[in-house]
């Protein structure tokens, strides 16, 4: 009879112990999912930021370093040899020699990575002149 309660015990003991991993485990996940969005955002943001530069080399564009809510992000561009064209990725204004740009966006832990490859320089396509407006009758 004691050995029956004792392996119940047992049995019970380890069940609860399984339990309380698993809950701390789905804690963890659901209290990183934040820190997770905040990573998605600032990778977002410097994939958007390398693209409005290359697609505005005339413009002078800060350097996008630190977002508000304090998630930091790299944004690194590679050229057509996969060598980085800069340390830090502060120099993809060069449309002929852009091939990928990889962006890492990290807050409280999480790290997030967007990359986008074989940039090629925008052409708008051939449209025909519009109509002209119709004539107004009087």
């Amino acid at each position: 009879m004691i050995l029956a309660v004792l392996t119940m015990g047992g049995i019970f003991l380890a069940a609860t112990v399984v339990a309380g991993v698993l809950m701390t485990s789905q804690i963890r996940q659901a209290t990183d999912l934040n820190a997770s969005t905040a990573a998605i955002a600032a990778a977002d943001a410097g994939i958007e930021w390398a693209l409005y530069k290359y697609t505005h080399p005339d413009k002078d564009v800060p350097p996008l370093k630190l977002l508000t809510n304090t998630a930091e992000v790299e944004v690194v561009c590679h050229d057509k040899g996969k060598t980085k064209v800069k340390e830090g990725g502060f120099d993809c204004k060069d449309r002929n020699n852009v091939y990928s740009v990889i962006a890492s966006g990290k807050f409280r832990g999480a790290n997030r990575i967007f990359t986008i490859s074989e940039v090629k320089p925008f052409v708008p396509p051939n449209l025909p002149p519009p109509k002209p407006p119709p004539p107004s009758t009087p």
